[in-house]
């Protein structure tokens, strides 16, 4: 599977995740299901959960392949960021680690190219997630130095 992963289209540089997130949007429901299979070796146990959480998977391994970029700096999120209907893919691959602020050779992040509010709040709300995960990460630690 990593193997099909890192397999790259010679002229566009598209992943078999890119060319997932590039489906239309009718078929949003099959894009998720179809990424969750591909993503399933990555699982770090037999879990059999409904909705992906980050320590469920390997991210470790995992993630650069989300972040994989083609020949013009896109990842499988700027594909995704102009599909309305991926909602729900949109989510599982931010928990997975895929970076929304990574540019393309445009200087375009996903969120730059995301056409509905929606997109934008959810992707919006992770990023303040990870800053208060990070601001109560580093108040533990300024409390353990202070000590």
């Amino acid at each position: 599977v990593q193997e099909a992963l890192r397999a790259i289209e010679p002229i566009s540089g598209n992943t078999l995740l890119h060319y997932l997130t590039l489906a239309p949007s009718p078929y949003a429901q099959d894009m998720n299901a179809m990424f969750l299979s591909i993503i399933s070796p990555f699982k770090a146990g037999a879990t059999q959960r409904k909705k992906v959480h980050a320590h469920d998977y390997n991210i470790d391994q995992l993630t650069p392949f989300l972040n994989m970029q083609n020949k013009i700096g896109q990842t499988c999120l700027h594909h995704l960021a102009s599909n309305s209907c991926a909602q729900c893919l949109l989510k599982d691959m931010l928990v997975l680690g895929t970076d929304p602020l990574l540019k393309d050779s445009h200087g375009q992040t996903p969120m730059d190219l995301m056409q509905t509010s929606s997109a934008i709040d959810t992707v919006q709300s992770h990023l303040d997630n990870l800053k208060m995960n990070n601001k109560d990460n580093n108040k533990g630690k300024e409390g353990t130095a202070s000590a």
